[in-house]
């Protein structure tokens, strides 16, 4: 991952160094996909508008976070690489 960007939350796709994150905004999932090979995973994590943690895992090339029993409003995923992590908003509609 690279440094944040700013983004409209309107973008259908926001880029965000070595990964995309789609669509934003989202209803029920949300596709994460990663220049990262097989074996070689990164840590994402979903923090919602408060900073709390509401999901976690590992995602080695594409991976999907279903968002559908979250409320809506504001999250953020952050992307923690071995070298530099990033954040990027998202929208739950």
């Amino acid at each position: 991952c690279s440094n944040p960007k700013e983004l409209p939350t309107d973008a259908a796709i926001t880029k965000l160094g070595s990964i995309k994150v789609y669509p934003n905004p989202a209803n029920d999932i949300i596709n994460i996909h990663t220049q990262r090979s097989i074996g070689n995973p990164m840590t994402i994590r979903l923090l919602n508008a408060f900073g709390q943690q509401v999901w976690q895992g590992n995602i080695s090339g594409t991976g999907k976070i279903s968002i559908r029993n979250l409320p809506k409003g504001v999250y953020f995923i952050q992307c923690d690489d071995q070298d530099n992590g990033s954040v990027t908003k998202i929208v739950k509609q």
